[in-house]
């Protein structure tokens, strides 16, 4: 296993117990009474998130592909994790200020396409994951890559937002 394909799949285990919070009945070990305890998660109406989840997941790559900070900045909580090519950057101001810049200039040389994606929610969490291809050239290199996207959103006061993002992405053969 290549180390893209280890940081995808690890990626996605460590996001995985998030979905499963609201399956875990916290309340297994007490006697059944005729209250029930709380739902852990808000109920959602599961298409219109889904739809609204994708939404702001494509917010997010037309900010960075147009360079437009007033977008990213809709999309993407203050405390947001971006994880890209072994670099993390824990809050959106510090993101936006450093390497939004470099991904817009890199965006603007290149032609990137999504060629699948898949999103999951469950409750107030949803998990987005892409195949991406990127192709153009790049400071005078011939770029050719395969990438994979990570992204894991909350649901806030009516709104969804990435609260963590990973790209990452290796040439293609």
């Amino acid at each position: 296993m290549n180390r893209i394909t280890f940081m995808y799949w690890a990626t996605l285990l460590m996001a995985a117990p998030l979905f499963l919070l609201p399956a875990i009945n916290l309340f297994a070990h007490e006697k059944p009474t005729s209250v029930q305890p709380k739902a852990l998660a808000t109920v959602v109406n599961i298409d219109e998130s889904l739809l609204e989840v994708k939404q702001v997941v494509d917010k997010l790559r037309t900010a960075i592909a147009t360079g437009n900070t007033a977008l990213a900045e809709e999309a993407m909580f203050e405390r947001v994790s971006i994880f890209e090519q072994g670099h993390a950057e824990l809050f959106r101001a510090e993101y936006l200020d450093h390497h939004f810049k470099q991904d817009v200039i890199f965006a603007k040389a290149v032609s990137s396409v999504v060629t699948s994606s898949q999103t999951k929610v469950e409750g107030t969490l949803a998990l987005g994951t892409a195949h991406t291809t990127t192709d153009g050239t790049y400071k005078g290199t011939t770029i050719k890559n395969a990438g994979v996207e990570t992204y894991v959103l909350q649901l806030q006061t009516g709104c969804w937002r990435v609260e963590h993002a990973h790209w990452s992405s290796r040439k293609r053969q």
